[in-house]
């Protein structure tokens, strides 16, 4: 922290050298780059005259993320064609960002901080053109890239040393603790910070001796090794520690609280970042059908703030979810990429045709209608809209078979289908006025010999581009209902 601080803090203008001030958080998953960069963010968010959190993991997210920044410029200071992007008017998302990347390069505009979290490595677009060409601003950027390192002053986040984890240890857990027995588990857990917090969250809650957690973690450790149930997902060893872990709290949370946990499922075909409960709220207000939907998995935390807080504080406790504290006493949820990523391959990928439908149930009818002027809410229900319109096209052999079986006849099956395909099609608008024109596209696109001007579609069932009421009807090729998958009981509530 202390390395952010003399690097990035704003000076004063007497001290100020004339460069863009930029540091560097490299180091594999599950060693606290993000966590780090979100407590300098809190810390000093008030050294700066803006800040914006920008997500790298490809160029359109990060695409996006610096366009959602209009909607915080003040009038006047870009072109209002721009500002339209912030208000759901259709315009070019590159124009947007030039614009948004023009405004930071001002000379009189010098003390904003920009991060750039998780820059992924699977994108190797030019990240230069993305950085405000000034000799101003502070620039945090958190990546797995090493090369990175070259764009200004770094830290290489890796394994801390057997104190610093003790440390770290005795953070989480109060109970009484034998420094031979902490110094064993911190030495098997490979020192590994955000191991050492899980585990560490895990014995405050749950009672346990360190000795008994670290036979349970070797069990899962030795199983891993010879499962080939993530045999599709490339791990590094510290990413594998970190998912043992998230996977030994998944269960004790699901154990005290099912709809706590279906509530991470759910979570996993959403953006990681960004959850609060307001986009429940709106999608319970607006659908009671919506709401029947997402009570069936969620319980009462959808519908109620209080049970949404309190399922948000369990998953805190072990260490899985991080609370965000906004300005104006906002508080928002945000899960580690690593935990999400676990949750997602390894439990919520099972039930893909029912988690990703509802999925796009709770982001579409969160939607708010043009005429309120919600445009806070619209920027923040980007990320979680754009999430599930990649699992959308990821799975659309699946989609295509569920959307166009249609129901059998049953009065609730035919609910509950229109529900969805009307969340869809709020999807499709939002991506749409957005600008996001080629993932609108594919999310409706027509999947039969019968294109229609004026409509898209998708499964097989088609909608008119002029209404925000989903007009369907079946095209002429739809096929024969295909069987769905079985629910596992112990994931649904009880009736």
């Amino acid at each position: 922290m202390a390395e952010l601080e003399r690097v990035l803090l704003p000076q004063p203008r007497q001290n100020q050298s004339m460069r863009q001030k930029i540091y560097v958080l490299c180091g594999s998953g599950g060693t606290g780059k993000t966590q780090l960069a979100v407590e300098f963010a809190w810390r000093y968010h008030h050294h700066f005259t803006s800040v914006f959190w920008l997500d790298g993991c490809s160029e359109d997210t990060l695409k996006r993320s610096i366009a959602s920044c209009t909607g915080r410029i003040p009038q006047g200071q870009i072109p209002e064609t721009s500002r339209g992007y912030a208000t759901g008017s259709s315009v070019d998302i590159d124009v947007v960002v030039k614009d948004v990347i023009a405004w930071l390069a001002q000379p009189d505009n010098t003390a904003w901080l920009l991060i750039f979290d998780n820059v992924n490595r699977d994108y190797m677009y030019d990240r230069k053109r993305y950085l405000p060409g000034a000799d101003h601003g502070s620039v945090l950027v958190t990546t797995r890239q090493a090369p990175l390192k070259q764009l200004g002053e770094s830290q290489c986040l890796g394994k801390v040393s057997s104190k610093q984890g003790q440390a770290i240890l005795k953070t989480w857990y109060k109970g009484e603790q034998d420094t031979t027995e902490s110094a064993v588990l911190v030495a098997q857990l490979d020192r590994s910070p955000l191991v050492i917090v899980q585990a560490g969250a895990y014995l405050q809650q749950s009672g346990v001796k360190p000795q008994t957690y670290l036979e349970l973690y070797e069990q899962r450790w030795n199983a891993s090794i010879i499962s080939n149930n993530l045999a599709d997902v490339q791990l590094s060893f510290l990413e594998r520690r970190v998912w043992i872990t998230s996977a030994i709290s998944y269960e004790a949370i699901r154990y005290r609280h099912r709809a706590t946990a279906n509530l991470l499922l759910l979570w996993s075909f959403l953006d990681n970042k960004d959850l609060w409960h307001g986009l429940f709220a709106a999608t319970c207000n607006r659908s009671t059908e919506a709401a029947a939907m997402l009570s069936r998995w969620l319980g009462d935390i959808a519908s109620s703030e209080t049970e949404f807080n309190v399922a948000m504080q369990l998953l805190c406790s072990y260490a899985l979810v991080e609370e965000v504290k906004e300005t104006a006493g906002k508080i928002s949820y945000t899960a580690c990429p690593l935990v999400h990523h676990w949750t997602y391959h390894s439990q919520g990928k099972r039930f893909e045709k029912e988690l990703g439908r509802l999925a796009v149930v709770a982001v579409g009818w969160a939607v708010p209608e043009s005429s309120t002027g919600d445009y806070d809410t619209l920027r923040r229900l980007l990320p979680h809209v754009k999430a599930c319109s990649d699992h959308m096209k990821k799975n659309e052999i699946a989609w295509h078979e569920r959307a166009e079986g249609g129901s059998d006849g049953k009065k609730e099956e035919d609910k509950e289908q229109k529900t969805v395909l009307d969340a869809m099609h709020f999807v499709h608008d939002l991506l749409f006025n957005q600008g996001n024109l080629g993932t609108a596209k594919q999310i409706y696109e027509l999947r039969s010999d019968s294109y229609h001007v004026g409509k898209f579609s998708f499964g097989g069932l088609l909608f008119s581009g002029k209404s925000m009421g989903a007009r369907v009807r079946y095209s002429k090729t739809t096929k024969a209902k295909q069987p769905q998958d079985e629910i596992d009981d112990r994931l649904l509530l009880d009736d």
